[in-house]
């Protein structure tokens, strides 16, 4: 079991850093051979399409996780071809009143905010975003049936292997450089394509009408908050950068976007183990294993620790020459790295906070978290960075995220007995 644990867990790292490095690829051709009116443009699609497939998809990518671990506690796994028929129902009807409202406020009332160019892009966005919000929920369906080096390989290497290939298309044949907004469309609609027809052809021998105990509004009312977290997190790791702008310059932010991007390669080996471990906490939670739970909990906070806290103590002691590869003026984020860097030691010995509290029916639970924690950041931001600048952002970046970490740890703990936290034990 150990062995099966630890090769899946490295499986999917390799998949990801595979994403890692065609990302950076990405990045680098856009900004060396394109305008940067239109690098613009492709990034804030991205950031926007991000935003608003968390939003149509009202946390139920998230949730089916969690509700197939239910189905195979109960033996009922040919029930999950049901499941996905129902929540595909649901996503329809969320992406119909989200176009509805931007076609409302675009088109019909023409608000302000809704310019030539914010149209433009909105249009290309639109069209994406159901395919998006197609694909996050296919990915995590092959997930719940076992299919986990298939599901990380359309989230990492398929999603920004097929971006990259349409950028380098539209250099080869010269084509107009606004192509590459399309990029979003084609790869989405590829992915999403090809992953619901793998999903059908999995659960062929499973009927469509099959008897579902969970109802609509169920499936609503434990996939929301789960949505709403994700969303809090991403204002956690947004707010800092748009208040840096408003309060200070462009440049301040590119060089701590910098810092930010490097402190989440840490965060790549818990994403690695959280996609390996996410069904058996189901599974085991709601078969009320908790010995088993509890045992693949200390197995997963071991290797997350084992596997980053060297590269967090390498970058500390090898920041300014890290930075160094991006160009001497990096050096003014060195201090920010640092606080970044502190934050997210408390998050590599935290381990699982967020997955096991989604997994475990206490999705409420994290969102208050991540609310209360969001709210800090929020006002930690507007209170240091006119001040402090980069500094001040990163301090609020990571109190933000200790806070609700070591929150998560100490409800789990004090309720299920159950220690989310590096400790003498983990390593027996």
């Amino acid at each position: 079991m150990k062995k099966t644990f630890y090769k899946k867990s490295f499986s999917v790292l390799l998949l990801r850093i595979i994403g890692i490095i065609f990302q950076f690829a990405t990045l680098l051709l856009i900004t060396n051979f394109f305008l940067d009116k239109t690098v613009g443009q492709f990034n804030y699609i991205n950031s926007v399409l991000i935003l608003l497939s968390s939003i149509c998809l009202l946390g139920m990518n998230e949730s089916f996780i969690q509700f197939s671990g239910k189905l195979e506690a109960e033996k009922n796994q040919d029930k999950i071809k049901a499941l996905y028929f129902k929540k595909l129902k649901i996503l329809i009807l969320s992406f119909i009143f989200f176009l509805g409202i931007y076609i409302f406020f675009a088109r019909v009332l023409e608000v302000s905010f809704f310019d030539t160019e914010s149209v433009y892009l909105f249009d290309k966005i639109f069209i994406a975003l159901f395919f998006l919000s197609l694909s996050m929920l296919n990915i995590q369906v092959i997930r719940a049936l076992r299919k986990l080096f298939s599901s990380e390989l359309f989230r990492n290497v398929f999603r920004y292997g097929l971006i990259l290939i349409w950028i380098i298309t539209v250099m080869l044949f010269n084509l107009p450089e606004y192509f590459i907004l399309d990029a979003f469309i084609i790869t989405f609609s590829l992915i999403s394509i090809i992953t619901t027809g793998y999903i059908l052809n999995l659960t062929k021998s499973q009927l469509n009408a099959s008897k579902l105990a969970f109802s609509t509004k169920e499936i609503i009312k434990i996939s929301f908050p789960m949505s709403l977290s994700f969303i809090s997190l991403l204002l956690m790791q947004s707010f800092d950068i748009i208040m840096l702008e408003y309060f200070k310059n462009i440049e301040l932010v590119a060089y701590y976007g910098v810092s930010v991007k490097l402190t989440l390669i840490v965060g790549v080996m818990l994403q690695a183990i959280n996609s390996v471990i996410a069904p058996d906490i189901s599974k085991f939670w709601f078969q009320n294993d908790l010995e088993r739970l509890n045992n693949l909990i200390k197995k997963a906070i071991k290797l997350n620790f084992i596997a980053t806290i060297p590269l967090i103590v390498v970058m500390i002691l090898f920041h300014e020459y890290i930075l160094g590869f991006f160009g001497p003026n990096y050096y003014k984020s060195k201090h920010a790295l640092l606080i970044l860097l502190s934050g997210q030691i408390i998050n590599s010995l935290s381990g699982s906070v967020a997955l096991y509290l989604n997994m475990t029916g206490r999705q409420k639970i994290l969102l208050y978290f991540l609310i209360v924690s969001a709210l800090a950041n929020i006002v930690l931001n507007l209170i240091l960075i006119p001040k402090y600048g980069m500094v001040g952002a990163a301090i609020s970046t990571a109190f933000s995220l200790i806070l609700w970490n070591l929150s998560g740890v100490i409800y789990v703990y004090k309720n299920d007995k159950i220690l989310l936290f590096v400790n003498y034990k983990t390593f027996k």
